[in-house]
């Protein structure tokens, strides 16, 4: 899948599983302003995930990590994976499935009890057309639209 989304847009992609492997990447690409990299796969209940993903990133390039979040996550599971994923120390959070949603409450929830910035959102299947920049402007009219469209559709 991340290579069909590579393709789409137009951008390289590279594998990498050890930390070695990473600075090899990020080396080949120093030249660009920005490097997205996936830790897909990766489960936040899984504690020897997240020791391989420490030891990845055990690296002499500063990284912004950013944790993915989807909407449609329950509160509980929200906190426990902001939890599990602390040592990796993200920056900001990134939204998806905004689309998919019909009640925000856990992630407006979530928000503001562990408060970061917010990155980007993803607000359907098309790529690159629905990723966009993130605000909590934005997150409030997305939620409120979905929640009118479930509602007028009950009715």
């Amino acid at each position: 899948q991340m290579r069909s989304y590579a393709q789409i847009m137009g951008l390289p992609l590279e594998i990498a599983a050890r930390a070695e492997e990473l600075q090899q990447a990020i080396a080949k690409h120093n030249d660009k302003d920005l490097l997205l990299i996936d830790t897909f796969g990766r489960r936040s209940s899984e504690p020897t995930d997240l020791a391989e993903l420490v030891d990845i990133f055990r690296i002499p390039w500063k990284i912004e990590h950013q944790l993915v979040l989807s909407a449609t996550t329950q509160y509980q599971d929200l906190l426990a994976a902001a939890r599990a994923f602390q040592p990796l120390g993200p920056a900001n959070y990134l939204i998806t499935k905004l689309d998919e949603t019909s009640d925000g409450a856990s992630l407006v929830n979530f928000l503001l009890s562990r408060p970061k910035p917010l990155s980007y959102f993803t607000t359907g299947q098309r790529v690159p057309e629905d990723i966009e920049f993130a605000s909590k402007k934005r997150l409030v009219k997305l939620l409120l639209h979905r929640r009118k469209q479930v509602t007028d559709l009950e009715q």
